[in-house]
């Protein structure tokens, strides 16, 4: 909450993660996004450095993403 300002609530934040939903268009080429751009969506990318809004996601880069994530969940 913190991250993006105090402007919204960690059931907002959650719900609106849980449907940023990314499509695999091949092995080759990666992905991209099939979810909605909001604002909140616009305030997560600024916080945190990534824009699945608008960038191609290769499928290397995604594989780091959920490594990262992954690895802090442990350290909780």
């Amino acid at each position: 909450e913190k991250k993006v300002g105090n402007n919204y609530t960690c059931n907002e934040i959650l719900s609106t993660l849980r449907s940023m939903q990314v499509t695999l268009l091949s092995k080759e080429s990666g992905y991209i996004p099939s979810y909605k751009r909001t604002v909140l969506t616009d305030d997560l990318h600024k916080a945190f450095g990534f824009h699945t809004d608008y960038e191609f996601i290769s499928k290397s880069a995604m594989r780091s993403i959920i490594k990262s994530t992954k690895t802090q969940e442990r350290k909780k």
